[in-house]
């Protein structure tokens, strides 16, 4: 979405700058649960590290991996956009990760590990246990996060283009592309969808940019917003998903727990890609 919307952005850099920023974020987000975190008594067994290995993870990181390519692979072959790649991959990759996990012999007995029936009844058992009681579970989470999207959508209509671009050019352009990172948060807490305001101030940003410029600053920017409000919007998917499972208010989770990884994070991002404006564009507060 942020490359649709500045597309004169150098992709190869863009994701490599962006990789940058995203491990420093993480890094940071670390630090500060050790610093925040309370710390367990002496002789208590809670907080104690359980065992575990790296390579656990690869499965999950090829899941992602695999979303990725078949997403992009759709979109180049039927001429779509990345959204419908992402949508159409998806239900294939759920059924192959519900095969993969019935073949893990954590589910399986050992008596039933060659057996290919288990897989297929696994399988067939664990769609229907989701699609008769996951699913209407969660309908209050589907249903903010629609009501949501579809908000966003009727305001882009709603709000003129000239004012949008006017706006942008109102303060000086390191500070408009730090205050864009807090404007896609902002929304955010209004249950405006990332993917509707990146878009409208990304094309705002682009229009105002001179040429030969680069975008790259406004691209890093409207991704750190998203990613951002990501972690803080109480109407967003993933924070509606861990407020469910942690038996908490979506509320708690965006304002109360991620209020001050948020506050900071976006703080030091926006001074991050306001200097990157000013080195590669040369462009003054």
């Amino acid at each position: 979405m942020v490359m649709a919307s500045l597309p004169q952005t150098d992709t190869t850099v863009f994701i490599l700058s962006g990789f940058s920023l995203a491990m420093m974020t993480l890094l940071w987000g670390w630090a500060l649960d050790r610093l925040t975190s309370p710390r367990p008594r002496p002789g208590s067994s809670l907080g104690q590290a359980k065992e575990g290995r790296w390579r656990d993870f690869l499965p999950l990181l090829g899941l992602v991996a695999a979303i990725f390519v078949m997403a992009f692979g759709l979109a180049e072959l039927f001429d779509a956009t990345i959204i419908v790649g992402v949508i159409a991959s998806i239900p294939f990759l759920a059924l192959a990760w519900l095969m993969r996990q019935a073949r893990a012999n954590t589910h399986i007995p050992l008596d039933c590990q060659d057996d290919p029936e288990h897989e297929r009844s696994y399988t067939i058992s664990t769609l229907r246990r989701y699609l008769a009681y996951l699913l209407p579970s969660q309908r209050s989470e589907i249903g903010v996060s629609g009501n949501t999207a579809a908000l966003g959508i009727l305001l882009a209509f709603a709000i003129p283009g000239d004012w949008l671009v006017g706006t942008v050019e109102i303060l000086p352009r390191p500070l408009t592309i730090a205050a864009a990172i807090w404007a896609v948060i902002l929304m955010g807490q209004l249950g405006l969808n990332p993917i509707i305001t990146t878009t409208l101030i990304g094309t705002a940003l682009a229009e105002t940019t001179l040429p030969g410029a680069s975008t790259l600053p406004s691209a890093l920017a409207l991704s750190s917003g998203w990613c951002m409000a990501v972690a803080s919007s109480p109407f967003t998917a993933g924070v509606l998903v861990a407020a469910r499972y942690g038996n908490v208010g979506p509320w708690v989770i965006g304002h109360r727990w991620n209020l001050l990884f948020c506050l900071t994070a976006a703080t030091g991002l926006g001074l991050i890609v306001g200097g990157m404006e000013v080195i590669i564009n040369g462009t003054g507060v």
